[in-house]
């Protein structure tokens, strides 16, 4: 059951919303932003989507996860640009009975975990395609690839179906959805995702930077080099 009382002053309004009486407007600015980006982002997704599913590339794994990534990039905007855009700019909050918000801004985090999951096994994926290509094909070749589709499900699954006593809450004037109280999971899971995504792509670039000084600007290690990046 919905408690109220954790978002909302008896007065109706937003316990976390902070802004003053001189912006009395930053809501309806900031949907309009948000439905701006969200028009301007969401087709070109849609394009690079359908870039990385053609035929010739989506059999490469390095494809595959880039359009599983896109996808939940797709809908992570249409949530957080469309979805929170018309929110901020119609100004709707739970305390207007709007109680669906709340259901909403829970969904809304479980889409970000998915996405965040996604990343990670993109950036194993290329980490292991230059340190281990061995084991990156034991675990992503072929239609094994879509297996981490379990992953990627199943993570942002478990940690809010065990977090569901926790309470998150969008602020049209901040354009944000808060976590109402302190949130240990939220906490770990977004130092794991800058952590493992830092990590990967650090040493996949110090990878590349170890091939190009080992080999000329035209030696066929390059050639080779550019092949692993793009098709692995």
């Amino acid at each position: 059951m919905v408690n109220l009382s954790l978002v909302c002053y008896g007065n109706g309004t937003l316990i976390l919303d902070r802004s003053t009486s001189g912006q009395t407007n930053r809501a309806q600015y900031m949907g309009a932003l948000f439905l701006t980006l969200g028009c301007v982002f969401i087709p070109i997704c849609s394009f690079v989507l359908s870039i990385f599913c053609r035929p010739s590339l989506i059999v490469n794994s390095g494809y595959k996860l880039l359009a599983i990534t896109t996808f939940l990039d797709i809908t992570n905007l249409i949530s957080a640009a469309l979805v929170c855009g018309f929110l901020a700019l119609t100004n709707k909050t739970p305390c207007d009975g709007e109680v669906w918000i709340l259901y909403y801004s829970y969904s809304s985090v479980a889409l970000w975990l998915t996405y965040c999951s996604a990343a990670e096994v993109l950036a194993l994926n290329r980490l292991l395609a230059f340190i281990n290509p061995k084991l990156a094909s034991i675990l992503f070749d072929g239609n094994r690839c879509w297996l981490w589709i379990l992953f990627i499900i199943g993570y942002p699954m478990v940690t809010t179906l065990t977090n569901l006593d926790k309470t998150y809450v969008f602020v049209p004037s901040a354009g944000v959805v808060y976590d109402v109280e302190y949130n240990l999971m939220h906490v770990i899971s977004n130092l794991i995702k800058i952590g493992t995504m830092t990590i990967a792509y650090l040493m996949v670039f110090y990878k590349i930077l170890k091939i190009k000084n080992k080999s000329g600007p035209n030696s066929n290690e390059d050639r080779i080099f550019q092949v692993k990046v793009i098709h692995r």
